[in-house]
């Protein structure tokens, strides 16, 4: 192995994953075929989260549509 590489375990690994997945979602508005959640409502729960939230698409996608989800507790 060269010294220039690094071996990561595969727990950093799903890691780096989950933190590249937020990083895009939360820059949506700089990049295509990524949502991002765009409002919410409705109540807050003892976590501070909200009873609704907004999903819009990617910013300069060729749709205006808002779609709103609602929490379930299960």
């Amino acid at each position: 192995m060269s010294e220039d590489t690094v071996q990561i375990t595969e727990k950093e690994f799903k890691q780096f994953g989950l933190l590249k997945k937020i990083y895009l979602h939360a820059t949506a508005e700089n990049r295509f075929g990524v949502y991002f959640i765009c409002g919410e409502g409705g109540v807050k729960d003892d976590n501070g989260l909200p009873e609704y939230i907004g999903v819009c698409p990617a910013y300069g996608a060729d749709v205006n549509t808002t779609i709103m989800y609602t929490k379930v507790v299960k």
